[in-house]
């Protein structure tokens, strides 16, 4: 798959080589987030459809790269996949959702945008109307439809049980 709006590879050696780059991924997970969201495969070098066939990703290289990426970004929300590949490679996945309420940036104050395969600063005229076309979100006044409170009238008469 061709790096893309939504698609881009990373090396593995950019999260865990002395010279590692957590900066430039959290520039991209912000770019994506402020998009329509999309995949960074870690693992994957620019020029190779596949991951080396010897690679393995660990459950703590998943988890230290989501918690740099956290320290990062605001209003930035990934998912993070160990994949094998076709070939037996392991590669870290991370899908980044679209923040479709508010602006996501950098901790450093930075604001990106992703334009066909790279991530574009978002020049101030454009931030000014992003943020005005992102609707205002209240936590406070949020209702979640995921739970219900239910009544067991059958196991307590005036008592509700969550």
């Amino acid at each position: 798959m061709n790096e893309s709006q939504t698609y881009d590879r990373k090396s593995l050696k950019s999260v865990t080589d002395k010279t590692a780059d957590f900066d430039e991924i959290a520039k991209d997970c912000v770019a994506f987030a402020n998009r329509d969201g999309g995949h960074i495969a870690i693992g994957i070098e620019n020029a190779e459809e596949l991951p080396p066939v010897s690679q393995r990703v660990t459950e703590e290289l998943k988890e230290k790269v989501v918690k740099r990426i956290n320290e990062l970004t605001i209003n930035v929300a990934i998912v993070p996949r160990i994949i094998m590949s076709d070939n037996g490679g392991e590669y870290l996945d991370l899908e980044v959702l679209r923040s479709s309420v508010s602006i996501a940036s950098t901790t450093k104050g930075g604001y990106f945008i992703r334009d066909n395969d790279s991530s574009k600063p978002i020049a101030p005229d454009d931030l000014l109307r992003a943020i005005t076309d992102k609707p205002s979100y209240s936590w406070e006044t949020k209702i979640s439809l995921k739970y219900r409170l239910v009544m067991f009238e059958e196991y307590c008469s005036d008592t509700w049980t969550w």
